[in-house]
């Protein structure tokens, strides 16, 4: 008998509190005779039982890709939906329930932002008791806390404080004077008996530093610790209690005293409890307060070191075997007083720890021991290592350290084994590559002083994150925040998401706006991802018409072009440009995306801007050939990436003279490749090589 899986809305798996534009539903069916749907059936309803049904579509022509339906919601409300498929077997088979719930939507919220001397360094901890009225049927936390915030219960029978939810690094990283996200928390089981909710703040993106040449620097959003919430309690008699957030919360100190992304955390456990302060309130940051879009960040894996080393120094260092992006836990025994210090790198240099390569990322965490053995684990960083280095302690072993692997949690699309061991082993590369850098923002590394959303890196890698994985709501999100930066430079997109102050553009990296959507649409057959994302791309590409004016100006600008080739002949050691023209690739890209706007001008049915976007794109490659090419078809850019992009886009009159100037190339140098970032991807996008 068949079976459906993969039944999602808006490519998430039973989704909570998440920004609901509109709604999609998408499934896959296996292990079925048939090899076609004949037709789908979607019910969707206000309970399990689907005795209050909200939509039904009968036996539809349904796209199992994006079945678009239109649903009249309600906020702060769970909704279930199934779908029955018929095969061209005859088969009928029905998915299991699934469910996504609304959050406040257009709602006021009771709860206000509150706030604490935040020049304080021990981190503050904002408390409420909560003692239901009646029996609880149904409790709900809505929240966001600047910079990081974890929330916990402290049931009043069991003095042991819980934490609420799985996800680490709320509420993410956007740029938060144009929108913070809240999340969504079923707290029913936690706080039917009642207890105390706790809020413990830390820096983030928001209040920490963060960005290239931010050392000394203080946030880039501002500097108060900030906390707004709800607690929604549903009554079994039908009643309803909302407490939010105000001055009659209390504020207690952590042992926390210091926390950044960059450089780690600091705990110290000898510190005395202080009296409780009262929270005051808050100017509201400058952001809309909106539904989460992030997909949540979890620990995807726990991981056992492969060995600890004592290295020619004396050093003790934990070695994963592999390189990893995420935290950890480390049971401690020390005495009272005793710093206990452990730093993350990626290699060792002469049998020894080495973490210099990280820069101004001190990538550490300071414990001092109160005496007790205790399992510690950082709150508000993260970090990319293979190797940890550990002093202030005089015994270890491997059971007392665990990796922790974070990334958002995305859905991956299957998996690959082949009979070569080296090629199964750049398939793990691949992955792991992807799940260290798919933390909320698609960042360029895990581990430095930079973890930022680089549009380059993230444009040429997004058709191979569409093929592992169901990346449609991590792209989602990331090209919103795209577009809110577009907003305020005319369109120009910069060369990171969000900004943190990396305010140029560059070809290649700006058509990111074009290619990231239309990887999603191709691989995904959504068009919702065209429909958001138009104006932005559309704005991106008449942000390079205006520059480019009637004396070819853009290519006149700053490029990286094929940024980190290894192919420019007399370069400085340290120089990362390529030598492929920077103005061939900012023409070639700038006619690719225009070409893109148009086709998704098509399939959205807006035809005069198909055409107008089509004539600016065959105007464009008309130029990209008259300017390089010769009038025999051959190109004038004589590198590897320069012939790869001709190839790929179909430049060349002549593609077999192209394709055989280009094998000349690899035979010249070996075979080897000296592409950068332009020309690498392609290298498996052009036949026949």
């Amino acid at each position: 008998m068949g079976k459906i899986y993969a039944a999602k809305i808006n490519h998430m798996t039973n989704p909570m509190g998440f920004l609901m534009e509109r709604t999609v539903f998408s499934w896959k069916v296996k292990d079925c005779r048939g090899k076609e749907q004949k037709w789908a059936r979607i019910v969707v309803a206000e309970d399990a039982s689907f005795e209050k049904t909200v939509c039904d579509t009968g036996e539809a022509d349904l796209d199992s890709r994006a079945a678009r339906l239109s649903l009249k919601m309600k906020p702060c409300s769970r909704y279930y939906w199934k779908v029955t498929v018929a095969t061209d077997a005859d088969e009928i088979i029905t998915s299991e329930t699934q469910f996504f719930e609304t959050a406040k939507m257009e709602e006021p919220w009771k709860g206000k932002w509150i706030t604490c001397d935040s020049a304080e360094p021990r981190h503050p901890v904002f408390s409420r008791e909560i003692i239901p009225e009646k029996q609880v049927t149904g409790a709900r936390l809505y929240i966001s806390g600047l910079g990081l915030y974890e929330a916990y219960i402290t049931p009043k029978e069991d003095g042991s404080p819980q934490r609420i939810g799985e996800e680490y690094l709320t509420p993410y990283c956007n740029d938060y004077k144009r929108w913070i996200q809240y999340q969504t928390y079923d707290i029913t089981r936690q706080i039917s008996e009642g207890g105390t909710l706790s809020v413990l703040l830390g820096n983030g993106w928001y209040k920490g530093r963060f960005g290239l040449n931010s050392e000394g620097k203080g946030g880039w959003y501002g500097d108060e610790w900030k906390l707004i919430a709800e607690i929604r309690l549903d009554y079994a008699d039908g009643t309803q209690e909302i407490i939010g957030t105000d001055e009659t919360w209390t504020v207690t100190r952590s042992r926390l005293t210091f926390s950044n992304l960059y450089d780690g955390e600091h705990r110290d456990d000898t510190l005395e409890d202080r009296e409780p302060e009262q929270a005051v309130a808050a100017d509201p940051p400058g952001g809309k307060l909106m539904e989460r879009l992030s997909l949540p960040v979890k620990v995807q894996q726990e991981r056992t070191p492969v060995e600890l080393i004592r290295t020619p120094k004396g050093e003790l260092v934990f070695d994963l075997g592999q390189e990893i992006t995420g935290s950890f836990r480390l049971r401690v025994r020390a005495k009272r007083g005793a710093q206990v210090r452990i730093q993350t790198g990626e290699v060792l240099q002469d049998g020894c720890f080495y973490n210099e390569n990280l820069r101004t990322a001190k990538s550490e965490y300071i414990y001092i021991s109160d005496g007790t053995e205790k399992e510690i684990q950082p709150h508000f960083t993260y970090y990319g290592y293979r190797y940890v280095k550990v002093s202030g302690v005089e015994e270890l072993s491997v059971d007392d350290f665990t990796a922790l692997v974070l990334c958002s949690d995305y859905e991956t699309a299957g998996s690959l084994r082949t009979g070569h061991e080296l090629v199964n082993r750049l398939i793990s590369n691949v992955e792991w590559g992807m799940r260290g850098n798919f933390l909320d923002v698609p960042t360029d590394c895990p581990q430095r002083d930079e973890r930022m959303g680089w549009t380059g890196d993230t444009q040429v890698f997004s058709a191979t994150a569409c093929y592992l994985a169901d990346t449609y709501a991590f792209y989602k999100k990331y090209l919103f925040d795209l577009y809110q930066e577009q907003k305020d430079l005319n369109g120009m997109v910069p060369e990171t998401v969000p900004v943190y102050g990396q305010t140029k553009c560059s070809c290649a990296w700006g058509d990111a706006a074009c290619i990231i959507p239309w990887n999603v649409y191709v691989f995904s057959g959504d068009v919702s991802i065209l429909e958001d994302q138009f104006d932005s791309m559309k704005d991106w590409v008449d942000y390079i018409r205006t520059v480019d004016g009637e004396h070819h100006g853009w290519r006149q600008m700053f490029h990286y072009g094929d940024w980190l080739a290894l192919d420019r002949a007399g370069a400085s050691e340290g120089n990362a440009y390529g030598a492929t023209d920077e103005g061939y690739v900012a023409d070639v890209y700038y006619a690719a995306s225009a070409d893109i706007v148009a086709k998704a001008a098509d399939i959205l049915g807006r035809k005069e801007e198909a055409g107008e976007y089509r004539a600016l794109a065959d105007r464009q490659w008309q130029e990209v050939r008259r300017e390089y090419f010769t009038s025999t078809g051959r190109c004038a850019v004589k590198t590897q990436t320069g012939l790869l992009l001709a190839l790929k886009y179909h430049i060349s009159s002549d593609e077999e003279k192209t394709r055989q100037m280009l094998k000349k190339l690899l035979r010249d140098s070996g075979n080897k490749l000296n592409t950068g970032f332009v020309g690498t991807p392609l290298l498996c996008n052009v036949p026949a090589i």
